[in-house]
């Protein structure tokens, strides 16, 4: 791993990500292993009796593929913006964690709605307009490797599906692009 020093790679671009990542699926581990129900953890839009779904509805996955199809992206697009973004890697991450379900409980549908799903969202959508705003070459070239591996996120953000949190998409969506706008400098 020597040699991939030069290119500014090291083991922490890969470590925080993994962790988060390891959290996910042990939070689900947990919850398959003592029969929790998903909604526990899930946002419910307008209900103050779930308040603290705002932040933990990310953590909450209906089935193991729902859960794999998310962390297997979160830990791509995590390690590319902490190698691209260094000293803003924990906001953008936090950002994108946390923002979405504010939106999601004043705007989205009086259903649950779980899944890492909005976080991705803002992580994908911070990386594609971080190389828009800044017109930075290698920022551009990223921003075309998102539309390349998930352009077809921008149907997420439309509902098409009612089994689908559209809304959390949208959410993170737009925090994405406020993220990449606020770090423009």
């Amino acid at each position: 791993m020597a040699h991939w020093r030069s290119y500014g790679i090291h083991k922490g671009i890969f470590l925080w990500p993994a962790l988060w990542v390891a959290v996910e699926w042990g939070i689900h581990a947990v919850f398959q292993l003592f029969d929790v129900p998903a909604n526990y953890l899930a946002i419910l839009p307008g209900e103050p009796r779930q308040w603290w779904g705002i932040w933990t509805f990310p953590w909450a996955h209906g089935s193991w593929n729902h859960l794999f199809s998310n962390t297997i992206s979160l830990f791509f697009v995590g390690s590319l913006i902490r190698y691209s973004f260094p000293r803003i890697f924990d906001k953008v991450w936090l950002a994108g964690l946390l923002l979405p379900g504010i939106g999601m409980f004043f705007f989205a549908r009086p259903n649950y709605h779980i899944g890492a799903s909005g976080w991705l969202y803002a992580l994908v959508f911070f990386v594609f307009f971080s190389g828009l705003v800044r017109l930075h070459t290698r920022l551009l070239a990223q921003s075309m490797l998102m539309v390349f591996l998930y352009g077809s996120f921008v149907w997420g953000v439309l509902p098409h599906d009612p089994t689908i949190s559209w809304e959390g998409h949208l959410m993170g969506a737009l925090v994405g692009f406020l993220t990449a706008w606020f770090f423009r400098n």
